[in-house]
């Protein structure tokens, strides 16, 4: 880890036109591929991970395990479920401090991914509690990994989901949950309480998973296509949320989740699941409601779907970038490729293949459309160098109350690397994005080309011994990660400019007064020709709209080069409100020089509470 000491900010040249102010967008995206809309016939899961604030996500390789009697799994609010004798393995993305954020794929090939669909017309948690609609405390987390821990199919994995909520009662709003396997993919869509439904994705169709439920009509009868609460539908009736005497086939979204607002309302639909079908059939949709799942112009590949994980509508009308003169992730506008995607991930889920291989979890470090998907086979023994966090043990302690060492910057983990890269590419996105996406366009193909043949390798040695076949997978994933760091590192030194020295042990968050910085002459960088005036500071995890001014500003040779540099002066109390988290945190500077060319700079400052 760096040097908490002092801070030495490194500085990019950034393209920081005005952008629109907005929230940082929290949720997810999903695509749940069917296995005979997909070009080799794999069940594909399309997810990103979208969560607001300072967030770290380790990854962990958690073996098979055998439990003794008597054990019990304790939830979130207090409930407890006995434990089973066996647990099966997993490969398991982890947000600590998050109950409904982590993805799971299991030694069986069953992988778990969710999507909040926010507030629904139930109840709220304590009057569920008093009328017995949630019991011991409900359930939340532990869904997905009770799932994960005990499912060897997608359907079971949804039957153990649902037994859950009937015995427990959910305690979150609503969800959708995507469970699948090498032969199908289900959403399941929970509200609060103990009510659910889950639809079977048809084979020859894709689904898009925006915030909001997609699952519409449903047929209780239809036991190969729904499980569903018994008492779906009368609950409805009797909370008045759907009268059969309308002639309107029972229509599960509109009588739970609470009537549209906003863009939505004033649409007809969610714009995210609009430009998936639209980018997937080949079709602008011209109907609405959207229909649950569409069928592909053609057979979808890896590719394509993550394809559709990066989007920003480009080419439409909901493009608000005006060419990427600004950045598409700061816009009012919803993309799926949003400022708070923590992860994007395309997992392949096939038939016909040793196991190791069964399942392969491509995903990337921060958001997909300025970094690269690697392989992560189901094999693996271990994580790659660089993801390396902590034991799993340690990570399932943490789950509820991470401790903020956890996320200080840390350069020799993966996870900053890419931090760094997109925030880099972030500020001068019109400028940087092609050049970038272009290294590892390149990049990727050359992966997927090796593709026929790691599959052919690995099954020549499962043949003789499955262990080195498992060996083998950890080795050329972790060969690609180590790769996939060394180019990020060289992009963003590429788009380095000058350095911002910062003095200081730490800064106490609930602290007055200021703390300065300094940003340093070089030869090829002449801070002189920064106004203070038009220098703001602040986490790349913050609109930029909401960064901190510097309050003052003065030309002086801090390194005795015999170049002046330009120190500054910095609020604590307006640092404090948008950095939130006190830990060693990487902070982004954007300024403009006397010439009108925009200037960025990212550097490290030790906050503490």
């Amino acid at each position: 880890m760096q040097r908490r000491s002092i801070c030495v900010v490194t500085l990019v040249a950034l393209s920081l036109l005005a952008v629109a102010a907005s929230p940082a967008f929290a949720d997810c995206t999903s695509i749940v591929v069917g296995r005979k809309a997909s070009a080799d016939r794999s069940v594909l899961l399309g997810h990103n991970e979208d969560n607001g604030g300072r967030i770290v996500m380790p990854q962990y390789v958690v073996p098979r395990m055998t439990h003794e009697p008597g054990g019990v799994i304790r939830f979130e609010n207090g409930g407890t479920t006995p434990q089973v004798p066996v647990t099966w393995g997993f490969i398991w993305s982890q947000t600590p401090g998050a109950s409904f954020s982590d993805f799971f794929v299991n030694e069986w090939g069953v992988a778990v991914a969710s999507d909040n669909c926010g507030s629904t017309r139930e109840d709220g948690y304590d009057a569920l509690v008093a009328n017995g609609g949630i019991t011991d405390g409900g359930i939340g987390y532990h869904i997905r990994r009770i799932v994960a821990e005990r499912a060897t199919t997608a359907r079971e994995g949804v039957e153990i989901a649902a037994r859950l909520v009937e015995e427990f009662g959910y305690i979150a709003g609503g969800r959708s949950y995507q469970i699948c396997d090498s032969k199908e993919g289900w959403l399941m869509h929970i509200v609060r309480g103990k009510h659910y439904v889950a639809q079977r994705v048809p084979d020859d169709q894709v689904v898009i998973i925006p915030n909001c439920y997609v699952i519409r009509e449903v047929d209780l009868n239809d036991k190969e296509n729904f499980i569903a609460s018994p008492d779906l539908i009368d609950y409805a009736v009797a909370r008045g949320w759907y009268d059969p005497a309308s002639g309107k086939p029972f229509d599960f979204a509109a009588a739970y989740n609470v009537p549209p607002t906003g863009k939505t309302l004033e649409r007809g639909y969610d714009s995210r699941q609009w430009i998936g079908q639209k980018l997937i059939t080949g079709v602008t949709p011209s109907t609405t409601p959207l229909p649950f799942a569409v069928t592909p112009a053609k057979k979808m590949t890896v590719a394509d779907v993550m394809d559709v994980l990066s989007n920003h509508y480009e080419g439409t009308e909901y493009d608000k970038t005006d060419g990427y003169k600004t950045s598409p992730h700061w816009t009012d506008e919803r993309v799926i490729c949003t400022s708070s995607t923590q992860e994007s991930s395309v997992t392949v889920l096939r038939d016909g293949v040793p196991d190791p291989i069964k399942a392969v979890y491509w995903r990337t470090n921060g958001r997909p459309c300025s970094g690269p998907y690697i392989p992560w086979y189901l094999g693996m023994t271990s994580v790659p160098e660089g993801y390396d966090w902590m034991q799993p043990v340690v990570g399932n302690s943490i789950q509820f109350a991470p401790h903020s060492a956890l996320y200080d910057y840390d350069s020799t983990k993966a996870w900053w690397v890419f931090q760094d890269l997109q925030n880099a590419v972030d500020g001068q996105y019109g400028k940087a994005i092609g050049r970038v996406q272009q290294v590892w366009k390149k990049f990727q193909d050359e992966i997927f080309a090796e593709q026929p043949a790691v599959d052919a390798i690995v099954t020549r040695l499962a043949a003789v011994d499955e262990q080195y076949a498992k060996e083998f997978v950890t080795q050329y994933t972790n060969s690609l990660t180590t790769r996939a760091a060394a180019i990020a590192k060289d992009l963003t030194r590429e788009l380095v400019t000058a350095d911002l020295y910062v003095e200081a042990k730490a800064i106490r968050l609930a602290g007055e007064g200021v703390f300065t910085a300094s940003l340093l002459s070089s030869e090829t960088f002449d801070a002189g020709r920064i106004n203070y005036a038009d220098v703001s500071i602040g986490p790349g995890y913050r609109n930029p709209r909401t960064w901190v001014p510097a309050n003052s500003g003065k030309l002086v040779d801090v390194n005795g080069d015999g170049r002046l540099d330009l120190v500054m002066e910095f609020s604590i109390p307006a640092m404090a409100k948008i950095v939130g988290v006190g830990c060693y945190t990487d902070v982004w500077l954007k300024a403009v020089a006397d010439s009108g060319e925009p200037v960025v700079a990212m550097g490290l400052a030790d906050f503490v509470k």
